[in-house]
């Protein structure tokens, strides 16, 4: 059996903003099993395998836009999915423009609009009126 790919929501944080530089994937998986979760990431990827409670496999593989802290990844599973945080190895960055290597978004991947704060600090909300802006990130 072929494992599906998931849908992806990603979004990042500055340190300006809260205590962190930090990328984070919410995988939305429903009744994910936290025991058949692997996440094996390196400075630069990521690789992701999951099961959900009804033995349905799931996988998906990123490169990143740049280094991320892969030894202080964090996982957190709940029902509707599985919250991935992958610490930025740069400090103070900028915000990445985009959250991999290729120009080219998979199409499992999306912005999370309702968590995404820029680095002006404006959320989703405040940007919503700016026709185009979200579509800029994807």
């Amino acid at each position: 059996m072929t494992a599906t790919k998931p849908t992806v929501l990603w979004f990042q944080t500055s340190s300006t903003i809260s205590a962190t530089d930090a990328v984070t994937l919410n995988v939305e998986i429903a009744d994910v099993d936290a025991v058949s979760v692997q996440c094996d990431a390196t400075s630069t990827s990521l690789t992701f395998k999951a099961r959900d409670a009804n033995g349905h496999e799931y996988a998906f593989e990123l490169e990143f836009f740049a280094e991320i802290e892969s030894e202080w990844v964090e996982n957190k599973a709940s029902r509707h999915g599985l919250s991935v945080t992958l610490p930025k190895h740069a400090k103070g960055q900028k915000y990445w423009p985009r959250l991999t290597k290729s120009t080219e978004r998979p199409s499992f991947l999306k912005v999370d609009a309702a968590r995404w704060i820029d680095e002006d600090g404006e959320g989703a909300n405040e940007l919503a009126n700016d026709d185009g802006f979200l579509d800029t990130l994807r």
